[in-house]
Parts: C-alpha cells; structure tokens; sequence
C-alpha cells in the first residue's frame, strides 16, 4: 500500500491542477474581454457582472469582495462549479502588473 493513500492523492492533485487551469482560462478570457479593466487593487474600473466564454462554456461573473466569483450558467452543471479569484494575486501569479 502506498503512502497516504498514493492513488487518492494523485486523483486529488489532477483535480486541482484542473482547477487551477480553470482559474487561469477565466482570468485569461476576462482580461481579454474587459481590457479596460486594470486596477487590480480596489477593482474602481472593474465591471460589477458580466460573462465570459472558456471552451464553449458560459460563466457569469460578480464582484465579491476583492475578486470575482464565477458561476457556470452553461451548459448547466451536475453540481455546483464555482470559482473565486482574488484578482491582484491573480494578475501577480499570471504576469500582470
């Protein structure tokens, strides 16, 4: 038997690269639909909602607190996909100012 449950462990690993994947492939589509949109410390100029597209899939976006909240309107998913991204360390870790 492998430490810590080896293949518990891997199957946990790839579902969070696939998440971190996702939050990259949002960031990216936001940024690239609201270029406008670069003060990443307070979020003045900053759409309230909106949407973007990532391979075919809908997401709605609404400011929370200091980033924003992603929810997958389609295709409508099994379970809840939620994704919060905190901008300004977004914007650091992708290559933003």
């Amino acid at each position: 038997m492998e430490p810590h449950g080896g293949r518990a462990l891997s199957i946990h690993s790839s579902k969070i690269h696939e998440f971190v994947n996702l939050q990259r492939q949002l960031f990216s589509a936001f940024s690239q639909g609201y270029p406008q949109a670069n003060d990443f410390t307070s979020l003045l100029n900053f759409p309230r909602s909106g949407a973007v597209v990532v391979d075919g899939q809908r997401w709605n976006f609404t400011q929370h607190g200091l980033g924003l909240r992603f929810v997958r309107e389609h295709p409508v998913p099994q379970w809840s996909w939620i994704c919060m991204i905190n901008l300004e360390i977004a914007s650091k870790s992708i290559g933003g100012d």
